[in-house]
């Protein structure tokens, strides 16, 4: 697998990931001494990575506050127009003009006190009223939940509002609401959700290592695009992308193939779909085969052709639309956590976009894009944009909603890390057919996506058997779903006991046709089962919340490193902070091996006592070479927050044994009649 390495202590600080960005240099590629390998001029001394990045924000940052270039939707970035707080109070009401709207009484977080948008540091509470689609959107908040105000609309000294923006008002974004900003939802959950949000909250809280012919395809393809865009080979083929799979991925995945009862020879020619249309792409998109494009008498392609316009109005077809290149590369499977909006994602590749591409090749200065541009675009700077990658057929032009939503996301996230709060536009690449979708960002949809988290995060951030979203009302979709029988299991509870009659109304609210699915997908569990299936997820879910609320996690988000690190050094702490770096050694693979990692070396200066660790040494793997020459460009010294990281997964995987026990199989059977046998007393036999 591409750069996977083992972190005993991965960096997850917020204050690390504030040090992101990059700086496209002009583009003007210069191949004149070598024409195999490529180089930008004008030839410069090696700058840090983070270095680039301060560059690239600093020269982004036109206005103090920068806007997010997208008509209606406000910028990411200005956290002095950011408000937190926790609910006191909810109510719905009608103003005098016969519009609804729902009132809230908050309580300012420590944070929100001391920002300097807030005069009175003794000001506490604050009225908030939502209206418009924040009124229809936004599920009902209990008492203590928190809240996130982005650039709300402020009334008076104590009462501010979220609303829809007018049309008419380009200055005006009405605001944001993210409930339970702590909560992260994954792209992939969201995109799930779309049709089921009861089944991709499954999927999150019982996981299974169970997998498909398709699946694994998907997973070779993606690994081997990512593989020859960060390799650039040469000799960049089918065969050389085969040999690579041959070679690192077939004993891997044999064990699955023989699991799935599928053939080698099968597996392979599905696989084979894809190998062409990867090395294609790659050969006519990426400037580093731009000598092979023009020995061919071949033009360097756009990846698309976009027309510029930062508004949500239809696209006027007479507006020339401008071409696309793919510059370079800026990070591969890059994470991003961000508890501003409650968002996390895993984006396939990130890249930085140009309009306009001119390769020198011996002093000769060719255009392999076929654009017809001056060379004044050479030091325009570009922004960093998603490219989500997709094994299947494309959907024409524009790509699925699912789809468009997880990229939408992925600029949301790339404008906060990188583009100092200016939204890019994102792109589809569906591997099949090798046609790529772009997906420009509209307020309209990036609102709709807030307020779909929103409803989704008051689950999420739930552990009770309770907190599932409800079941659909027809069952036409849920046929071949597996999680039916685990639905109907937790659905059905109440009729399996007499004594529990406060919970009866939410089997109530099943619809016929629901009820006699589930009915019939429980036919094979005895009352008894039922029963006691319910407990063990019940106390499964328990334990996971217990967990998350002393986990390092919420420490990161509720602490600065200086808090964290008191915590470290009197307890059992999770944060090394203010870590200045030393050196790095690159651990290579052996042999062919793909895998490379960076030992990192750090130090600190006033070191106070610390606990003691295992060996008196804490190891540090990272698949990023993170820079330590700064402070040779820069006054100000760059200082890292070694944050641990506690996972989850194995509450996840125990909850999923739990399906293996809901099958309708003699196994399934004679393992439930082990595990639940009639000496054991249940909650109502107690």
């Amino acid at each position: 697998m591409l750069r996977r390495f083992y972190l005993p202590y991965k960096i997850k600080s917020l204050d690390f990931y504030k040090m992101s960005g990059i700086y496209a240099n002009p583009i003007l590629i210069d191949i004149t001494q070598s024409p195999r390998k490529l180089t930008t001029s004008p030839p410069a001394a090696k700058k840090s990575r983070t270095y680039k990045r301060r560059i690239h924000h600093k020269l982004f940052n036109l206005n103090h506050y920068p806007s997010s270039g997208v008509k209606g939707f406000p910028s990411l970035v200005n956290k002095n127009k950011h408000l937190l707080a926790s609910v006191i109070n909810y109510n719905k009401g009608v103003d005098t003009h016969g519009i609804p709207y729902i009132s809230l009484k908050c309580e300012l977080a420590d944070e929100s006190i001391t920002n300097p948008t807030i005069s009175p540091s003794k000001m506490q509470k604050i009225d908030v009223f939502l209206r418009d689609s924040w009124f229809l959107e936004t599920p009902e908040l209990c008492l203590g939940q928190l809240i996130r105000l982005i650039k709300p609309k402020r009334i008076d000294e104590k009462t501010f509002e979220i609303c829809d923006p007018p049309d008419d008002d380009q200055n005006f974004y009405g605001g944001l609401l993210i409930i339970e900003p702590e909560t992260l939802i994954s792209s992939t959950q969201l995109a799930q959700s779309h049709y089921c949000p009861r089944k991709a909250m499954f999927q999150d809280r019982f996981r299974t290592e169970e997998t498909t012919v398709a699946m694994t395809v998907g997973t070779v393809a993606h690994e081997l695009f990512q593989i020859a865009l960060n390799l650039l080979p040469e000799d960049l083929s089918s065969a050389w992308l085969f040999d690579v799979y041959r070679k690192h991925f077939l004993s891997k995945f044999c064990p699955d193939l023989i699991g799935m009862g599928c053939s080698l020879e099968k597996f392979e020619e599905e696989l084979r779909l894809y190998l062409e249309n990867i090395s294609n792409w790659i050969i006519s998109h990426h400037p580093h085969y731009a000598t092979v494009n023009i020995k061919k008498q071949k033009n360097l392609l756009p990846i698309a052709q976009l027309q510029k316009h930062d508004n949500d109005e239809n696209i006027d077809p007479n507006i020339p639309s401008e071409p696309f290149f793919y510059l370079k590369t800026h990070d591969i499977e890059e994470n991003i956590w961000t508890p501003t909006i409650g968002f996390k994602g895993r984006i396939d590749i990130s890249f930085v976009t140009c309009h306009f591409l001119f390769i020198r090749i011996r002093n000769i200065i060719y255009n392999p894009g076929g654009i017809n541009s001056d060379q004044s675009n050479y030091g325009k700077m570009n922004l960093i944009s998603p490219l989500e990658l997709k094994t299947g057929k494309s959907y024409g032009s524009v790509g699925s909603v699912e789809h468009q939503t997880q990229v939408m996301l992925y600029s949301l996230l790339l404008s906060e890390r990188t583009n100092n709060g200016r939204l890019s536009s994102g792109f589809l690449l569906y591997l099949r057919d090798n046609k790529i979708a772009s997906v420009q960002p509209k307020a309209v949809q990036l609102r709709g996506i807030i307020q779909f988290r929103n409803r989704l995060a008051t689950h999420f951030s739930k552990f009770t058997i309770d907190s599932f979203p409800e079941p659909l009302r027809n069952p036409r979709i849920c046929v071949h779903c597996p999680y039916a029988t685990l639905c109907g299991t937790i659905a059905l509870r109440n009729e399996s006991t007499t004594k529990d009659e406060n919970l009866k109304s939410h089997t109530n609210n099943l619809s016929n046709e629901m009820h006699t699915f589930m009915s019939k997908q429980t036919s094979h569990l005895s009352r008894k089962e039922v029963i006691q299936i319910n407990e063990w997820i019940e106390r499964g879910l328990q334990q996971w919340g217990k967990a998350w609320e002393h986990g390092s996690t919420l420490r990161l988000f509720r602490k600065n490193p200086q808090e964290r690190f008191i915590v470290f050094v009197e307890s059992l702490g999770t944060c090394l902070a203010y870590m200045q770096l030393n050196y790095s050694t690159d651990h290579k693979g052996d042999g062919d091996s793909l895998q490379q990692s960076f030992l990192l070396h750090f130090s600190r200066e006033n070191i106070e006592k610390l606990k003691e660790f295992q060996l008196k040494v804490v190891i540090l793997f990272a698949d990023k070479k993170l820079p330590s020459n700064v402070s040779d460009h820069e006054n100000t010294p760059i200082y890292y927050h070694l944050d641990k990281h506690d996972g989850f997964t194995s509450f996840a995987f125990a909850l999923g044994n739990i399906l293996k026990l809901l099958e309708n199989t003699e196994k399934a059977k004679l393992l439930r009649s082990i595990f639940i046998s009639d000496h054991l007393k249940t909650s109502e036999d107690k």
